[in-house]
């Protein structure tokens, strides 16, 4: 017995053998194990329900499940986009892209803007068929403004706003972002400028407002909001002004409904997303006067959070329209004339005409 032992030990092919059955059963084992993985892997990437309204206009929204919506990687927490703004304002003078800084500048401060300038604000919404904007714009292009800010306009390309507005150039953020509050929203905001008085120093997109989430006629959304910005200067004295265009959230107080897991009232994400707005009208002011104007959901007898409101503590006064389309400009400088003009849409467009009275740079 202890001779068979010994030759079993000492016979390489028995040992070869022996090893070979083990290297087979791991084999099994391990192919088994990846074969678990890759079904858990197809059963945990089965969609769920659909977590992104799809419908460029608020006045359309597609219905969207209250549950299951999940955080999407890099989503920024509500007060996270803030705090990060504050940082890098403190930094020392810098203009906004997307979501970020895009740097120093070295642009210079503008002379002080005397005359008048025209300003046109319009929401004409992406539901809006073919004839009726081309007729809103030409509306618009009528009154000869030097700027126009446009809200809900996504579904427009800039080349193709361009050619409904000779003589003007449209600018926005080229710059897609598919996320779930963003994709209806992000192209929304455009500003053009006169192109034979104007041209622009820079630009750039800056969200507001990350996923506010809410119901508007019975149907549930997830938005983002943003605010777009131009530097523009006048070649023939060098006055700069920078004119921006902002659609903020569907009025909080009206529709203050959320739905999945939310950690603040839609009053409060409005609130701070006008602070938003405000750091990046003070980054501007550096350069030059600032126009605003939007579609900005509020009223200003809403309380302290409103667009008017928060624009009043930084020295703006506004010319509205009978609804929410407003127009922020610096107190240095006086309405000449506004007026209400129609255009397909759920809002009147708004004309306002400013004698600048040497509005300049913030010091």
């Amino acid at each position: 017995m202890k001779q068979r032992d010994a030759d079993f030990e000492h016979n390489p092919w028995i040992l070869l053998g022996a090893f070979g059955v083990i290297a087979v059963v791991l084999f099994v084992v391990l192919k088994l194990a990846a074969s678990s993985d890759d079904n858990t892997a197809a059963h945990d990437a089965t969609p769920t329900a659909a977590t992104t309204s799809t419908v460029p206009d608020e006045s359309a929204a597609a219905p969207l499940s209250p549950q299951g919506i999940p955080t999407p990687t890099g989503a920024l927490k509500p007060g996270q986009l803030e705090k990060r703004l504050r940082q890098k304002l403190d930094a020392g003078p810098s203009l906004l892209t997307t979501d970020g800084p895009l740097g120093r500048l070295s642009y210079p401060v503008g002379r002080a803007v005397g005359g008048d300038l025209t300003t046109a604000v319009a929401n004409i919404p992406n539901r809006t068929g073919d004839a009726g904007w081309v007729s809103s714009m030409h509306m618009l292009e009528a009154n000869h403004p030097d700027f126009i800010t446009l809200n809900e306009v996504g579904r427009h390309s800039t080349a193709g706003i361009d050619a409904v507005a000779p003589g003007y150039t449209a600018y926005r953020d080229p710059t897609p972002d598919h996320s779930r509050g963003a994709a209806s929203q992000v192209m929304n905001n455009v500003v053009l400028y006169r192109s034979s008085e104007w041209r622009k120093l820079d630009g750039g997109r800056l969200r507001v407002v990350n996923d506010d989430s809410g119901f508007l006629h019975g149907h549930a959304f997830v938005w983002d909001r943003f605010i777009t910005w131009t530097l523009l200067q006048r070649p023939s004295d060098g006055a700069i002004v920078s004119v921006a265009s902002l659609h903020m959230p569907t009025n909080p107080a009206k529709y203050p409904t959320q739905h999945g897991r939310v950690g603040e009232s839609r009053v409060a994400r409005y609130s701070q997303g006008m602070d938003v707005v405000l750091d990046v009208v003070r980054q501007l002011e550096q350069y030059g006067p600032v126009l605003m104007g939007g579609d900005m959901n509020s009223h200003p007898g809403q309380g302290p959070w409103t667009a008017a409101a928060k624009m009043a503590s930084a020295g703006f006064s506004y010319a509205k329209d009978t609804g929410v389309i407003y127009l922020f400009f610096p107190r240095s400088a006086t309405v000449v004339g506004h007026h209400d003009v129609p255009v397909v849409s759920d809002h009147p467009a708004l004309v306002a005409s400013l004698a600048m009275n040497g509005s300049g740079p913030a010091r």
